[in-house]
Order: structure tokens, then C-alpha cells, then sequence
């Protein structure tokens, strides 16, 4: 909630969404910055804080930077604390957790935090391949001297690492690649561009225009400003460009929420009763069982439970092989299946008996009855559904498939589809195999 509330502020930065970060009390957990003291300071964090979420893998820091980062983390922590103080990382917690009432939030301790000098990124400089530009040679060193930051002031040394991070060519560079591979394509590298070259590549040359709106004083005065960055993005020619097209995978989560939503219509009846036409109660696609979910047997990405904390791929070979598109189709055919069909019941399980859809109901909505047993106009409204945008022509090969599918009966016979009667039974199971077939295509993988 409060990374969606910054993402609405057109001054948010960089910064900001990382103190919510570094804020979280589910962070503080889930990378033992809980279990760090005084005297033995836990390093997941430092970490992780620079590897995954500033500025990338082996990419301007060594393990010493990540011994004297660990040090700044000590004292944070988490605590029950009543509602109004939840706030304050220096109130006191709740005397009973277990029944006082309160919430877990962020807490600091001081007597666990370590006050001695911290020196991050000693004798470092910026490797010379982001030139004069974004300070390519400079030193960016951060010292915090013992005890600069004394009692409950020292929870700054965190927030002062953040700020001096985040206004790193480093990390602008980071983030903006995972920017890139998120909305352009997977083809994206940091820590390799020279931007001191003349002619780059299409892909370090959009880069570098993100580095330097990163850079580029907003209204407010600061830099990291994440709406200026998505706007280079956006507005470049690899974005909005033909070639744009076709270079990025649905993950499984993508995918299968993807294929509700194209069939979902949402009416109400006149006694105010709201019904849809596809729907989902969530554990039908990220089930309680992990891996054995349609999402885990999609490509291994069971929800919440993911043991590495680096996020789930952007890269397309992670998720497509043979086995992962048989499961792709799988879960469009139980998506399709009638709510009443005794396979639906024991193909995947209960669990998924929620995942359901009347793209019939869907079509008589939006399309003249007239239109109802016309094989061409029934596979051209679905196709509009599933493939917004996607030019005409493009889809020639996906319709011919569709519209021979609607015209042969489940034995592979043909069944001319005109004369099916559309409150029958067949014509029910002929719509929703043809949708089944469509959804199965390559290009429904694409995002």
C-alpha cells in the first residue's frame, strides 16, 4: 500500500521506494536483520541491499563493504506495539505480546546498535566506463565517523546509506536495466556498457537516457525521480516501436491471470445479484500446495514461497519448455471446462473447481445473436479478447486453426458450426475448445 501511494506521487524517487523497503518489518525478518546486534552483526541484508536492490551482483562493492554495511543495520528490529504508536520505531512495545493487543512494526533498539565508524566503499571511484557524465572516476566513498549519530539518531547511518546509494551511477544503472528487461526485453546488461562510446547499441544508448533522467533534477530538487525513468522508457523507440512486439514471455502468474481477465465480464441482474463471466478465488491458480498449484506445475513459482529473495525471472527460458507449456494448456482447458464437467473435478484437484468461465455468456453479451453461429465472427470477437491491438493480418494462421476447430466435432469429423443449435450442449463445448485452442497459441505467451 505505501509503494502504491508513493508510485501515484509524481515527485516519488528512487529513495522513497527504498525506505519503504528498508522500513518493512517483513524485510527486517525475512533477511535476519532481526537477529543483528552489537556483536555479531548478521550481513544478509547489507547484502542483499546492494546485490538485489541497488546496485546489482558483484557490481561496485567488495565483501568488506558488506561487513561495515552489516554494522549500520544493528538495532533494527521488530516489535508489537499499540495502534498509537505504531509509527514510532522508538516506543515501547506491548508488556504481553501474546495478549495485548498491537501490531508488529518496526522497532530500534539502541542498545544493539553498533557506534563505531562504518567506511563503505573505501578508496573506491566509479569505473571510468560511465564517463565524466555520471562521475566515471570519481570516489564514492562513504565514511560515518563513531558515534555521529548518537542514541536514537542512529537509525540515520541507514538512511544515509540509502540516500548516498540511490544517487549512484551504479545503481541508477541497475535499476534502470531491470526497468528495461521489465516493459522492453530481456536483452539488457549492467555493469558492461561504456557510455563514453559514441555509437551504442540501441538497448545501453536507452539506458543511458534513463541514467541521465535519473540524474536530471526534478521539480522538487531530487534526482531518482521513477515517472521521468519510465517516461524515457516509454516514449523510446524500442518501447513503442514494431519491433517491440513479441519479445516478452508471461510468466505463469501473468499468464494465468491473463486468461481470467480476457473472459471476465462482470453484470448485475435486476435484483442487484452480480455475476461474471470468468472468475477465480486465487487458490485455484497459486493454490496452498506449492508446487503441485498450476503455477508451480506452470514453471516452479509457487506464491510467498520463492527460497531465493532476487524475485521471479524476466527471463523467457526460465518459464517456457515442453513440460511448462503442457501445463500452460492444461490450465486453459480446466479454465474452460464447464463447472459441471465430472473432468474438471478431478483434473486438478478441488482447489481449482473455482477457476471457472462462461465465455458463451461472454459472447451472446457482446455480440447480435446474429452473429452466434457465424464461425468467423465468433473467432474474431475472441480474438480481439485475447490479442488487443494485434493487427488483423497477423492473426491469419490463429483464426483459419480456430475457425476449423468450431467446424469439427469432437472426433475430428467435419461439423459445420452454422447449424449448431447455441443453447445446446455441443455448441457450449465447441466454443469453449476453440478458446482453450486459442489461449494454447504462442501468442497468447506473450505479454
Amino acid at each position: 500500500m505505501k509503494w502504491r501511494q508513493l508510485l501515484l506521487d509524481p515527485n516519488c524517487t528512487f529513495y522513497d521506494l527504498l525506505k519503504v523497503s528498508v522500513d518493512s518489518p517483513a524485510m527486517i525478518i525475512y533477511l535476519d536483520t532481526i537477529l543483528s546486534t552489537r556483536s555479531a552483526a548478521n550481513e544478509n541484508y547489507g547484502r542483499e541491499v546492494m546485490e538485489l536492490h541497488t546496485m546489482g551482483a558483484d557490481n561496485g562493492y567488495i565483501q568488506q563493504d558488506i561487513v561495515e554495511l552489516a554494522k549500520v543495520w544493528t538495532g533494527w528490529s521488530v516489535a508489537k506495539k499499540d495502534a498509537s504508536v505504531a509509527n514510532d520505531p522508538f516506543a515501547q512495545p506491548v508488556l504481553d505480546v501474546t495478549n495485548n493487543p498491537g501490531v508488529w512494526v518496526l522497532h530500534f533498539k539502541t542498545n544493539s546498535h553498533n557506534y563505531n565508524v562504518k567506511r563503505i566503499f573505501t578508496n573506491n571511484v566509479i569505473d571510468a566506463r560511465f564517463g565524466a557524465s555520471f562521475r566515471g572516476g570519481q570516489p564514492y566513498s562513504l565514511i560515518i565517523a563513531s558515534n555521529a549519530f548518537p542514541g536514537t539518531n542512529a537509525m540515520q547511518e541507514g538512511y544515509r546509506f540509502i540516500q548516498h546509494v540511490s544517487d549512484l551511477p551504479y545503481t541508477a544503472e541497475f535499476i534502470s536495466v531491470k526497468l528495461c528487461r521489465l516493459f522492453v526485453h530481456e536483452g539488457f546488461s549492467f555493469g558492461v556498457y561504456d557510455y563514453r562510446v559514441p555509437s551504442l547499441t540501441p538497448e545501453a544508448q536507452l539506458v543511458k537516457d534513463c541514467m541521465t533522467a535519473w540524474f536530471t533534477a526534478a521539480p522538487d530538487g531530487r534526482h531518482g525521480n521513477i515517472r521521468s525513468v519510465l517516461g524515457v522508457i516509454f516514449n523510446s523507440d524500442l518501447f513503442r516501436g514494431h519491433g517491440a512486439s513479441q519479445q516478452k514471455v508471461k510468466t505463469p502468474l501473468e499468464f494465468a491471470v491473463s486468461a481470467v481477465r480476457a473472459l471476465r465480464l462482470t453484470s448485475a441482474d435486476t435484483n442487484s445479484w452480480i455475476s461474471t463471466t470468468a472468475d477465480t478465488d486465487g487458490y485455484g491458480i497459486g493454490g496452498l500446495n506449492g508446487n503441485t498449484s498450476p503455477l508451480g506445475r506452470m514453471g516452479n513459482m509457487a506464491l510467498f514461497n520463492k527460497t531465493e529473495p532476487d524475485g521471479y525471472s524476466e527471463f523467457g527460458k526460465v518459464w517456457m519448455n515442453t513440460a511448462n507449456l503442457c501445463e500452460r494448456m492444461r490450465f486453459v482447458q480446466h479454465l474452460l471446462m464447464a463447472s459441471n464437467s465430472g473432468t474438471k473435478s478431478s483434473d486438478y484437484g478441488s482447489a481449482c473447481l473455482k477457476n471457472v468461465s462462461n465465455p458463451v455468456k461472454l459472447l451472446k453479451t457482446k455480440v447480435p445473436s446474429t452473429g452466434w453461429t457465424n464461425a468467423p465472427v465468433v473467432v474474431n470477437y475472441f480474438l480481439g479478447n485475447l490479442y488487443p491491438g494485434e493487427g488483423s493480418a497477423n492473426l491469419d494462421p490463429d483464426r483459419q486453426a480456430a475457425i476449423q476447430f468450431l467446424n469439427t466435432d469432437e472426433y475430428g469429423a467435419a461439423s459445420g458450426f452454422s447449424g449448431l443449435d447455441p443453447n445446446s450442449t455441443v455448441y457450449d463445448g465447441r466454443v469453449r475448445g476453440m478458446v482453450a485452442l486459442l489461449m494454447s497459441f504462442p501468442r497468447f505467451q506473450e505479454q
